[in-house]
């Protein structure tokens, strides 16, 4: 992509224009015959400029490769006007510059001068044509003498020549084709004609309709002088041969003479052996064919052209001795010598000029090609020409540009200063780059990377002005996410931690300048993870966005709130004298959480515990204030939730003690201090021990017998919990093998949390242990909280088809403390249910508590399963369980929890 934008625009600038860099390339050739060599210099030193145009544009492509994305096309350039002088009040008055383009403007007489080449351009609608100056001084008219139309070009044409050109004109613009090359006679100013060869491309709008034409002009005077003086020769008698071979050695044209039948170069003269490099006599030992890079079919319908119609004239490749390639004009005719039909073919070496037709054609594709929109202006700002990739752009025709300014694209974004800077930069550089806002057809405002460049004239004045632009719209929207991705949240679109970070240090520095204070508040939703558990993300999603919304409501528009994730936000309350604003705004936001939220029908009920620090009060750096914050909202968690909480320096000794005794629960299992107890449980019936509850319980060596309260949820975070309560299985296995061994075949229950499912306790690693101790999976109680039966996750899902297909049986621990209904234990392979002992406690004294236990048990008993009241510690609880046929009961009534041999000696017990 890059080598061919450079290549081709490179082509476009090297035949629009000489002003950028040919200044030093002297004075126009003396002779129009060597038009095609300047015009080669000209382009080779003019792709040296482009290159240095166009090094944004392609950096642009290159990274459109990469990224994204996918990516930006190219487009074109607008520009604005040139300042003007106001006649009215005398004044400079800053206009839009015009966009760049890569061809050269309309007013050719300026653009064009010092070239030597007969560059021109066509208005096929109005008929206006202009030309390079130095072309027609080279004919001898003046200024004030060049032709401006049509009409009066074709009037300088020879008469005999005029009906070709006409109707290859008339080829051309009839739809019959695009490209054109006519040979014809042009009357100079001094009254004889010169022999001309033309070269066109007619470019044609997106529906077909004649637009513009771009030709080039080459003198063919010399060589068609030495053709026909030739041919004269060839004509005459003995006395003419002799001339014929006097000029044909001395000729500066390259002549060979060839035999028809075979090819056979028979002659050369010294021009064409200077000329191929080869000497005389290896010369004439070749066929033309050996040097003619067509074909030998081709070669041979040629020669046998030229013998039928006297004359034939074709374009050719030849290779000469040192392997390279030129293009050459052969003009070939029959002639007899000695009695022999030969051809005399007359070379001439066009590779310059052809080269130039071929970039000509190349350039007026890509102009029109092109994806960049290019525009052109003359000195006064007035547009000349623009392409389809410009209409395509601004919404406006060529026809409703040209002749306007590019104020008819200038949007109101921009001031005078910005103009004014442009001006003194392209005035004084000749160049200008940047980022412009230009206005469609429509109304609609865009942005365009833009580089505006003065084309200087012969005189070192501007002769015009061309640009290169790129939509960047896309771009400037992609670079918007980008910053909106790394600085604010997706999914709320409140800032991130990056942006909240960023805040909050500027929010600091102005605290310590004034001597104000920062709240810090940090917010954690209570029950958003039930939420997400059981009416599944998409409901969680809505909920954040909804509980942003309302936050929004509770502080100041000066004030920042920030997601971190999950269910974590940050307030920031910046210029604040005092702690009671921030305890006010926890209030507000507590309240609104209160309320209940309505999500596709469900209403939703959460809370929120929120941690409050001061700067500088509780910490003088952001690490300080957020951790501060962190400690501060765990306060509240612990206390019950749905409250704010204002941090205390004691909160950090709290800390400090969680994070010893987290270091210290990491090698208890590896110090053999963790410990299995066990919890008898009782038939209400019989009052026999027909199974037991294993409890964990820590042994630290400073703290002493730790409770699973104390440290669970502390293993549960840190992910301890998967290796202790793999360890905890294991262990509770062995223990009930032994008993099985010594006669008692009892059922035993173990706790199993959320964070152990599904890899650590796996169906198939239960079944290994079970079968390692002979145990039946029906000796087997997995105790389990609501949260963990109503998880929303495939895999947990998975894990319970798999515990119930193979015949485990699970008890919903702590029943009526949560969020579910009996429904739910339908779909589980769910055996026990187990009513928490808060229910058990006042049911003696409470009808409502008793009540609520009636339930419970009438509704499990409905379903099948058995049920387990906790914390019995009275026979006239028991007794009340009984009557209402609860199954099984555990609690103080029959025994504390017990190691594994006291527990044994309670088992020798006929009845508790």
């Amino acid at each position: 992509m890059r080598p061919l934008i450079r290549y081709v625009l490179s082509c476009l600038f090297g035949l629009l224009t000489v002003s950028l860099g040919l200044a030093s390339t002297g004075p126009a050739a003396a002779s129009l015959g060597a038009a095609g060599t300047n015009a080669t210099v000209m382009l080779e030193r003019l792709a040296a400029v482009l290159e240095a145009q166009l090094v944004w544009s392609q950096a642009l492509a290159l990274i459109a490769l990469l990224v994204l994305l996918v990516v930006v096309g190219l487009v074109a350039f607008l520009v604005f006007r040139p300042p003007q002088i106001s006649r009215a009040v005398g004044t400079v008055e800053p206009q839009m510059p015009p966009v760049p383009v890569a061809e050269a403007p309309e007013r050719w007489e300026t653009l064009l001068e010092g070239t030597g080449q007969g560059l021109w351009t066509l208005d096929p609608a109005s008929g206006e044509v202009r030309f390079s100056p130095d072309w027609w001084r080279n004919l001898g008219y003046g200024a004030e003498a060049l032709p401006t139309t049509l009409a009066s070009w074709r009037a300088l044409i020879h008469p005999e020549d005029q009906p070709q050109v006409r109707r290859a004109f008339e080829t051309v613009l009839g739809k019959s084709g695009d490209f054109l090359q006519v040979d014809y006679r042009l009357r100079t100013k001094a009254g004889e004609h010169r022999w001309v060869h033309t070269v066109a491309h007619l470019m044609r709008d997106a529906q077909g309709r004649p637009q513009r034409m771009i030709g080039i002009n080459a003198d063919i005077t010399t060589q068609r002088q030495m053709e026909q003086r030739l041919a004269r020769l060839i004509q005459t008698s003995k006395e003419g041969e002799a001339h014929f071979q006097q000029f044909f050695q001395s000729a500066l044209a390259a002549m060979l003479l060839i035999d028809p039948r075979d090819g056979r170069i028979v002659d050369a003269n010294p021009a064409a052996c200077s000329f191929y490099g080869y000497p005389h006599d290896e010369l004439i030992t070749l066929a033309i064919s050996d040097i003619n890079q067509s074909t030998l079919e081709e070669t041979t319908t040629e020669l046998a052209r030229s013998l039928a119609n006297g004359h034939e004239q074709t374009v050719q490749r030849h290779r000469l001795k040192d392997g390279s390639l030129r293009s050459v004009e052969v003009s070939a005719s029959p002639m007899h010598r000695d009695d022999r039909l030969l051809i005399y073919a007359i070379i001439h070496d066009v590779t310059e000029r052809v080269e130039a037709e071929r970039r000509l054609r190349e350039a007026a594709a890509v102009f029109e090609a092109t994806n960049e929109a290019i525009m052109i202006t003359d000195a006064d700002g007035v547009i000349r020409r623009v392409n389809q990739a410009f209409t395509r752009m601004t919404g406006y025709s060529a026809a409703e540009a040209i002749g306007q300014t590019p104020r008819l694209i200038k949007s109101d974004r921009h001031d005078e200063q910005f103009f004014a800077t442009m001006w003194e930069r392209l005035r004084g550089q000749g160049r200008w780059e940047g980022e412009v806002w230009n206005r469609r057809k429509n109304g609609e405002v865009f942005p365009v990377w833009q580089i505006i460049s003065a084309v200087p004239d012969a005189g070192g004045g501007t002769a015009g002005y061309v640009a290169l632009a790129i939509d960047i719209t896309q771009k400037k929207h992609d670079e918007d996410e980008i910053a909106f991705r790394a600085n604010y949240d997706p999914l709320t679109g409140l800032p991130n931690r990056n942006l909240l970070a960023e805040r909050l240090g500027q929010a600091l520095k102005q605290a310590r300048r004034e001597g104000s204070r920062v709240a810090v508040m940090f917010i954690d939703l209570d029950f958003f993870k039930q939420v997400n558990d059981t009416l599944g993300h998409a409901i969680g999603d809505r909920l954040l966005q909804l509980v942003a919304e309302r936050m929004r409501l509770c502080v100041r528009e000066t004030d920042t709130i920030s997601r971190l994730g999950g269910d974590e936000f940050v307030v920031v309350l910046t210029d604040i004298s005092e702690s009671a604003p921030a305890g006010n705004v926890a209030e507000k936001i507590i309240a609104q959480m209160n309320e209940p939220f309505d999500i596709e029908g469900n209403e939703i009920h959460i809370g929120a515990s929120i941690g409050i620090t001061l700067f500088p009060d509780d910490g003088r750096d952001i690490d300080a204030l957020f951790r501060n914050a962190d400690l501060a909202m765990y306060r509240a968690k612990a206390l019950g939730r749905n409250n704010a909480q204002f941090f205390e320096p004691a909160l950090t000794t709290a800390a400090i003690d969680r994070r010893s005794l987290e270091n210290d629960l990491r090698g208890a299992l590896s110090r053999r201090e963790l410990r299995l107890q066990f919890l008898p449980l009782v038939d209400l019936t019989s009052n026999h021990i027909v199974g037991a509850e294993a409890l964990l319980r820590w042994q630290h060596p400073q703290r002493g017998l730790l409770e699973p309260a104390k440290f669970v949820p502390l293993a549960e975070e840190t992910g301890l919990i998967r290796e202790i309560g793999a360890w905890a299985f294991e262990e509770a296995c062995q223990q009930l093998s032994t008993w099985k061994a010594a006669g008692h075949h009892l059922m035993l229950a173990i706790n199993v949390s959320l964070r152990q499912l599904p890899e650590a306790l796996s169906v198939k690693r239960i079944l290994a242990a079970l079968a390692k101790y002979g145990i039946s999976p029906q000796q087997i109680v997995l105790e389990i909280t609501e949260r963990t039966l109503l998880a929303d996750m495939p895999a947990i899902q998975q894990w319970f088809a798999e515990a119930g297909e193979v015949g485990l049986h699970l008890a919903i621990d702590d029943f009526g403390t949560g969020y579910s209904s009996l429904a739910y234990l339908k779909r589980f392979p769910v055996r026990h249910v187990k009513i928490d002992k808060s229910f058990v406690k006042g049911m003696e004294s409470d009808p409502g508590q008793r009540a609520l236990v009636e339930a419970i048990l009438a509704m499990a008993h409905s379903l099948g399963l058995s049920v387990v009241a906790e914390g019995v510690e009275a026979l006239g609880q028991a007794s009340l369980l009984r009557e209402r046929e609860c199954e099984l009961a555990q609690g103080f009534l029959y025994s504390q929890p017990l190691p594994a041999e006291e527990f044994v000696a309670l088992l020798k017990k006929p009845q508790l």
